[in-house]
């Protein structure tokens, strides 16, 4: 390959479940479309750059094509329950949740998960924890929040800093976590919509 598409197989591995075959794989069947289809695609991947925002109430991004707009359609929303917080590693949890039709509160997108070998100074750059302790400073009631973190060591430890960081802020919260009908080691994203409701019905 060229030099320009190595670099472009590079930048294709960098992506989440690409690895450098199926970057390859990806690019040789770019090589087969027609030059509309090219340049369709580098104009749709730089509108998702121009166009997404990111929420300052749950941090998760959506589209908008006003770029003083700071708040997402779930969270503007007045038919939701914004006393009932729901957090979640990555925005593609939430959109399986959001699948089930079940939840009707909010969310609070925490950007990644954090490790127990992890050096707790270098927990704010792994997951929105200092936006997350300020979003339970604020003066706007919670009466819920619902760790729903994956069901791996990661998850498991994200979700005990969590809920450290909410008792030692907030004594009037009640803490959930989704019922265990989720696989250990599954990440949330994957779990379909039926046994997201289902732990969702019976958390605890």
């Amino acid at each position: 390959m060229a030099s320009e598409n190595k670099e472009l197989e590079n930048y294709l591995s960098d992506l989440p479940g690409v690895g450098p075959r199926q970057a390859k794989r990806i690019i040789y069947s770019l090589l087969k479309k027609d030059s509309y289809f090219s340049n369709r695609l580098g104009d749709l991947i730089k509108n998702v750059r121009s166009n997404m925002r990111l929420c300052q109430e749950t941090y998760h991004y959506f589209y908008s094509e006003d770029p003083n707009q700071r708040l997402s359609p779930i969270a503007n929303d007045p038919n939701r329950d914004h006393s009932s917080i729901m957090v979640v590693e990555n925005d593609s949890d939430m959109d399986n949740i959001e699948k089930s039709g079940l939840w009707r509160g909010t969310y609070f997108v925490l950007g990644g998960s954090i490790k127990p070998d992890t050096d707790p100074t270098m927990f704010n750059k792994r997951i929105r924890l200092q936006e997350f302790n300020n979003r339970l400073a604020d003066n706007r009631p919670i009466n819920e929040i619902i760790l729903a973190t994956s069901a791996t060591v990661a998850g498991d430890f994200t979700s005990e800093v969590l809920e450290n960081a909410i008792t030692e802020s907030r004594s009037d919260i009640t803490i959930s976590h989704l019922a265990r009908g989720i696989s250990t080691g599954v990440s949330l994203e994957y779990v379909d919509p039926n046994t997201i409701a289902s732990a969702l019905n019976n958390r605890n």
